[in-house]
């Protein structure tokens, strides 16, 4: 798909060519990262880049991982400014086209930055606000409670849990690991929940468990589990993603032993 040119509005305003970045990125050019200089897809404006830490040889004093990018932005009806932002290296942005036949002047003091491409970590946090977590498996053996006496619980939970990302936008997947970190157990009584990092296990050594005081066929347990999410891509660019959870239930029957009087 061919983007459409450049469009304009009254007064000092940023191309509309970076909206809908991400429908364009077949024909998008990517930062290289560490001093690579890049033509725009219309071979008429140079992107230069230049990486940041130690091993770009200074790179102004950016962090690692970043890099500091010129990017034309309209000033008028038939001309443009090449203006700086600070990017992770790796930013993919769409072309250029209709800037060759512009003229390039000085940016006014006014001009505002174009919007840039969704980061890496930006993918990873619209995934987080959808992702479907496996849901912890409660085991209570042999099958029930009885009263007076604990209940061992037992929480089957993948260690760790990993999927991979698609990544639109740097055209690469992003390693995703979860692990568990915590669980907040309710038992379906009024007693009140339990916090424990502990999966349990079962009789005598089990260290989740309780007592159920009164029978029920049919008390609730749950388990909800917290997560923490580590993930990286391609191109080294890492962090942690927190607050993630699901939740896993048992119907437990919980039953009362009478004494037999002769």
């Amino acid at each position: 798909m061919r983007s459409q040119g450049l469009k304009v509005a009254t007064g000092c305003v940023v191309a509309a060519v970076f909206a809908t970045l991400v429908a364009r990125v077949a024909v998008a050019s990517e930062v290289g990262g560490q001093g690579d200089t890049l033509n725009a897809s219309d071979g008429s404006v140079t992107i230069i880049g230049t990486g940041g830490g130690t091993s770009s040889g200074g790179g102004g004093g950016l962090p690692p991982g970043k890099e500091a990018v010129q990017v034309p932005v309209l000033v008028g009806a038939n001309s443009y400014c090449l203006t700086t932002v600070i990017v992770d290296i790796g930013t993919i942005f769409p072309p250029f086209n209709g800037v060759s036949t512009m003229t390039q002047v000085p940016c006014p003091g006014t001009v505002v930055p174009p919007p840039l491409a969704p980061s890496a970590a930006d993918v990873v946090l619209a995934w987080s606000q959808s992702a479907t977590l496996p849901d912890p498996v409660l085991v209570v053996p042999p099958g029930h409670a009885v009263t007076g006496l604990p209940a061992y619980l037992e929480i089957q939970t993948p260690t760790p849990w990993t999927i991979d990302i698609p990544d639109p936008i740097r055209t690469d997947t992003i390693a995703v690991r979860c692990d568990h970190i915590a669980f907040d157990v309710g038992w379906g009584d009024d007693s009140p929940p339990l916090h424990t990092t502990s999966i349990g296990g079962p009789f005598p050594d089990g260290d989740v468990s309780h007592v159920y005081q009164s029978a029920g066929a049919a008390r609730t347990l749950s388990v909800t589990e917290q997560w923490r999410c580590q993930w990286s891509d391609p191109l080294g660019h890492q962090g942690v993603i927190d607050d993630l959870h699901s939740t896993g239930r048992l119907t437990l029957e919980v039953r009362e032993i009478q004494s037999l009087s002769g």
